[in-house]
């Protein structure tokens, strides 16, 4: 289940303009992605079930970076224009 909603998670990034838009400011964009992609895995299953919750919303959320511990996202949303930290209760801090 885990590894439908990490794909779920990464499609939903591949599909997005704003996505790409953000890789491009990264000076390895195919390596930027392998980061980010081994960030999902890290996540803790709470944290994995709030991004998946919030990308099927109206201001869905960008992954940019994941801490070591899987318990904090940076995320960026686009709709919204602003970068900010996310938890595992899908409460983002900015």
């Amino acid at each position: 289940m885990r590894q439908l909603i990490i794909t779920a998670i990464i499609n939903h990034n591949l599909q997005s303009r704003d996505y790409w838009h953000y890789l491009e400011g990264s000076h390895d964009r195919s390596e930027r992605h392998d980061q980010i992609c081994a960030g999902l895995h890290r996540m803790t299953d709470d944290m994995l079930l709030a991004v998946y919750q919030r990308t099927l919303l109206d201001n869905p959320v960008l992954i940019v970076n994941v801490d070591e511990d899987g318990k904090y996202a940076d995320v960026y949303l686009p709709r919204s224009k602003y970068y900010g930290g996310m938890v595992a209760d899908g409460s983002i801090h900015t």
